[in-house]
């Protein structure tokens, strides 16, 4: 793993984070003791040592609203994760798994390696697994070229095996006001409801571990919702792609359902509240050369991301409560009262 110019290209900038958060470099503390490190005379390299007490900790953690757990991620928690970063990205439902991004790799990594190079990468025992489940459906070469004695040409070819072909960035990332006012109103919908407010008349312990599981029920009904209606919605834009309309009309209607940044809106407005999302989105795509400034303030902003134990209030810079109590002189209410829960029905 070497580090990359472009922060969303950058590998290391993300695991260094991760390591600070934890507290994991033995003997070393901040970034900038880290960079300033470096191998006696005589010595080509140094090598950095892992606290005795993090060898056994997972990397990645299962995450809740107070922070990381010490669970690792389970395949749910991965396929989760997986899922909302694609998308967000703008791909069909479904179309990008754990074994896409593997098989892509896969077969990217066979034209320059060795197929035991190849094996000990992606952890095969043989050489087989690659000819069986990974090598892409679509032919890598350029048979009619070939045949022609012409210059291959691997573009189209590149493209028909990527994950680009499966990619609408217009695809919506929530339904719209009327379709999520009638799925409020299915009988679905309205039955959870109703076990809520009974649930919340007797708050016992019990009650709250039946209200969570009610909560689960109607978070997947939502998710399922959504992918119907993104589904339909993919289907319409295929209908207006392929229509014989009039141009003008099919390019006005179809910028005016599709949205390029999905969540940008929302981003924006809280910019202010996430000052270091705010840096980080700013820095993404821009070149930040290694040890550079940029790269550090970058990396202590993810560090402080990952830092955080409560993300279910984003305060101003200034606001953050003293004690768990509102910082203004004349308040110091108890802002825990306030704090939206998660399984409370009165929000």
């Amino acid at each position: 793993m070497v580090t990359r110019e472009r922060l969303f290209r950058d590998p290391v900038a993300y695991f260094l984070a991760l390591a600070f958060t934890d507290n994991a470099i033995k003997g070393v503390s901040s970034i900038e003791q880290l960079w300033s490190i470096e191998p006696r005379r005589g010595q080509k390299s140094f090598q950095f040592e892992w606290n005795a007490d993090k060898l056994d900790v997972p990397v990645f953690r299962v995450t809740t609203v107070t922070g990381p757990t010490s669970a690792s991620w389970t395949c749910s928690s991965m396929f989760h994760y997986l899922d909302i970063v694609t998308r967000t990205a703008g791909y069909k439902p479904g179309s990008i798994t754990i074994h896409t991004i593997r098989r892509g790799a896969a077969n990217l990594i066979d034209k320059l390696a060795t197929s035991a190079e190849r094996n000990q990468l992606l952890g095969w025992a043989s050489s087989d697994i690659y000819g069986r489940h990974y090598i892409s459906r679509v032919s890598g070469v350029d048979a009619q070229a070939a045949f022609l004695n012409e210059t291959p040409r691997t573009s189209h070819i590149e493209l028909l095996r990527s994950a680009g072909r499966v990619q609408n960035p217009g695809i919506p990332q929530r339904m719209s006001a009327k379709a999520a006012d009638d799925f409020m109103k299915t009988s679905e919908m309205k039955a959870t409801s109703g076990k809520l407010e009974e649930l919340a008349i007797n708050p016992t312990n019990v009650e709250k571990d039946k209200k969570r599981r009610v909560w689960n029920d109607r978070g997947r009904l939502r998710r399922e919702a959504l992918s119907r209606y993104q589904a339909q919605w993919l289907e319409d834009d295929y209908i207006l792609t392929v229509s014989q309309q009039e141009k003008e009309m099919v390019t006005t209607d179809y910028s005016m359902k599709t949205s390029p940044t999905p969540g940008e809106h929302e981003f924006n407005l809280l910019r202010p509240f996430i000052p270091e999302r705010s840096r980080i989105a700013d820095l993404a795509d821009t070149v930040l050369p290694c040890y550079s400034s940029n790269q550090q303030s970058a990396i202590k902003d993810l560090i402080s991301l990952c830092s955080k134990r409560d993300h279910r209030v984003f305060y101003r810079p200034g606001e953050i409560p003293v004690a768990g109590r509102c910082p203004v002189d004349d308040c110091q209410v108890d802002v825990e009262v306030y704090v939206f829960h998660p399984f409370s029905i009165n929000y």
